[in-house]
């Protein structure tokens, strides 16, 4: 709800807050209310406030607890069907979560051009090796 949402994104501006109710659970509340979101009173307000709050743990996570929590609920998928809008969501809100999966896929292909011959070729990650390369991907949040 609303009335818990707000308190909770407040909370997360600060980096000490933020490290407490990460490992308190917030990103799977988060991923959790987006994924059971229906419309109702407050609805589309508290849906913007978990967006906002994904947008804060998806593309500046404070480490790799919270990277990991994110992958492990499935907080990016939950942004993802957001961005659909099959049930509902405001325009507002379908926008924001577009832009969240947008962000994401930036810093995939933003890697992913170093990696490719006629992209890359004269560029340091081009000549690491896959398993390098992995760790690099993994070590960098993409």
């Amino acid at each position: 709800p609303y009335s818990v949402c707000l308190p909770l994104y407040n909370l997360s501006l600060s980096a000490e807050h933020r490290a407490v109710l990460v490992q308190n659970g917030m990103v799977e509340l988060v991923a959790d209310l987006l994924q059971g979101w229906k419309q109702g009173h407050q609805a589309d307000n508290t849906l913007e406030l978990a967006l906002a709050l994904a947008r804060q743990l998806l593309l500046s996570p404070d480490g790799d607890e919270q990277r990991e929590r994110a992958e492990a609920c499935g907080l990016v998928d939950a942004v993802r069907a957001t961005a659909e809008g099959a049930r509902g969501e405001s325009r507002s809100a379908v926008r924001e979560a577009k832009g969240i999966v947008s962000d994401l896929r930036q810093r995939h292909e933003a890697v992913w051009m170093g990696q490719a011959a006629r992209l890359g070729g004269a560029g340091g990650l081009y000549l690491l090796d896959d398993a390098v390369m992995e760790l690099v991907v993994k070590l960098a949040g993409v």
